[in-house]
């Protein structure tokens, strides 16, 4: 048995899963919920880092995804399962919500010109 990472087993996981869990602690930018939605699996991430700039809560009209927090260890468990319980929800008792959700973060993009024209406008245009 070999242990390595394999891109294209991990590419079909992730377009027939039905969420893609990242309870990250830190997370300075993220690839793998932006891979995951493009794959229009909705991530549930912990709101730290990156994963806070590139998903949006599923309870907007352009939410990509489902997010949780926590101040100590106890209550971001709590959140966490609260999160997870409330996808689960949606994705039993809105399927047109869940798919509203999969091709919001299927059409999602996150591009470079787009980053650094932000950059621009609110750094330097702000002075």
């Amino acid at each position: 048995m070999t242990l390595a990472f394999d891109r294209e087993k991990a590419k079909q996981i992730s377009l027939v899963s039905d969420v893609f869990l990242m309870p990250s602690l830190f997370e300075p930018c993220g690839i793998t919920q932006m891979e995951s939605m493009s794959s229009a699996t909705p991530p549930l991430v912990r709101w730290t880092g990156g994963l806070v700039d590139t998903v949006k809560p599923h309870t907007e009209k352009d939410g990509t995804g489902f997010g949780f927090g926590g101040a100590t260890r106890d209550e971001t468990l709590r959140n966490l399962i609260s999160t997870a319980v409330d996808a689960k929800t949606l994705f039993d008792e809105n399927p047109k919500q869940f798919a509203r959700l999969q091709r919001n973060g299927f059409n999602e993009r996150f591009l470079w010109a787009d980053s650094a024209e932000k950059y621009v406008n609110e750094i330097y245009l702000s002075i």
